[in-house]
């Protein structure tokens, strides 16, 4: 990253973390090597907060841009994007029943 780290997460299985940053990415990083495996970008300010699906497939990301979206972790792509939202993300999480 390139500024401030506002939020880390570990994957279910303990393998792997994203970071969400003030730089307007999300990075997937390898726990026992400690290198970035992906870079995530499409947020238009800064990402606040980043989890991972109870299954650890999926991301979700949120930030000042006011948007929500979702990533595939396998391939890093962006699934969807959530604009309904009238002010910052600053929170997310997934249920255990999320498909």
């Amino acid at each position: 990253h390139t500024d401030f780290v506002n939020y880390v997460n570990y994957s279910p299985d303990g393998r792997l973390i994203v970071s969400a940053s003030s730089d307007k990415q999300v990075k997937i990083w390898e726990v026992q090597s400690g290198k970035c495996l992906k870079t995530l970008s499409g947020h238009q300010d800064q990402v606040n907060v980043a989890v991972f699906s109870p299954d650890g497939l999926y991301i979700l990301s949120g930030g000042n841009d006011k948007a929500i979206k979702l990533w595939n972790v396998a391939g890093g792509n962006l699934l969807k994007t959530f604009y309904e939202h009238t002010d910052a993300i600053t929170s997310l999480s997934f249920t255990d029943t999320f498909r």
